[in-house]
C-alpha cells in the first residue's frame, strides 16, 4: 500500500472513530450492551452489540492514532537468567519461612551462581556489541562506550590562552599568569588611597619607614 493511501485510511478511520464517539451515550451504550450479551466463539461471532463496538473503537484507534516512537532497549536477561532468578527467590522464601540450615544453605549456595550467570551475559553482551562495530567508522561511538563503562567522561581539547599575542599553552604557565592578575600589583580605589595616605601620615608622627614597617 502507497504511502499517500495509508495516510488516507487512517485519516478516515480516525474521522469515523470520532463521529462514533460523539454520538455514543451512556444510555444507548446501556441499551446496547443489555440488548444481547451473547458468547463470542473463535472467530469472535456471538458478541454483543456493545462489544462489537468496543472491538471496532479499539481496532480503529490502534489504526489511525498515531503512536509515540519507542527507542529499541535489548537487555541482557534471557529466559536462562530469569529462570534461575526465580530458583534463587523461591530457595531465598524457603529459607525465611523455615529457617532450617539446610534450606540456608541451598540459598547461599544459589546466589553466587545467579551472580556468575550475570556476569557472563553481561560480558557476552558487551562481546557482541564490540564484534559489530566498524572501528574506522564508528571509531568516536566506540571511544564514549568504553568511558562510559570506564565511568571516564571523555576530554575535550584545551582551550589556548593568548596574552598580549602570546600563546601560553602550559598548565605552569597558565597558573602563573592567573595569579599575577589575582594578586598582583592593580589601580586602588577612593577608599583605598584615603586609608594609604591616612596610614602613611602616621607612619610620619611615629617615625616610622611604612616600607619597613610590619604590625605585630
Amino acid at each position: 500500500m502507497a504511502p499517500s493511501v495509508a495516510t488516507a485510511n487512517q485519516t478516515n478511520l480516525y474521522f469515523e472513530l470520532v463521529c462514533l464517539l460523539t454520538t455514543l451515550t451512556p444510555s444507548l451504550l446501556e441499551s446496547l450492551d443489555s440488548a444481547d450479551r451473547g458468547t463470542p466463539n473463535s472467530e469472535g461471532e456471538g458478541l454483543g452489540y456493545y462489544a462489537k463496538i468496543n472491538k471496532n473503537i479499539l481496532k480503529s484507534s490502534e489504526i489511525a492514532i498515531p503512536r509515540g516512537r519507542v527507542k529499541r532497549y535489548s537487555c541482557f536477561g534471557d529466559e536462562e537468567l530469569q529462570q534461575l532468578k526465580d530458583k534463587r527467590d523461591r530457595l531465598r522464601r524457603k529459607a525465611e519461612i523455615t529457617g532450617r540450615i539446610s534450606d540456608v544453605t541451598n540459598w547461599r549456595k544459589h546466589a553466587p551462581i545467579f551472580k556468575e550467570s550475570i556476569i557472563l551475559s553481561k560480558r557476552s553482551c558487551f562481546g557482541n556489541f564490540i564484534s559489530k562495530i566498524n572501528f574506522q567508522r564508528d571509531s568516536l561511538k566506540t571511544y564514549k562506550f568504553l568511558s562510559c563503562l570506564k565511568n571516564q567522561t571523555p576530554q575535550t581539547a584545551k582551550r589556548l590562552f593568548s596574552i598580549n599575542r602570546k600563546i601560553i599553552s602550559s598548565d605552569a604557565k597558565v597558573a602563573g599568569y592567573f595569579l599575577k592578575y589575582f594578586y598582583g600589583s592593580k589601580s586602588k580605589g577612593a577608599y583605598a588611597r584615603k586609608m594609604s595616605r591616612v596610614l602613611k601620615r602616621q607612619h610620619e608622627l611615629l617615625g616610622t619607614d611604612p616600607k619597613t614597617f610590619r604590625r605585630m
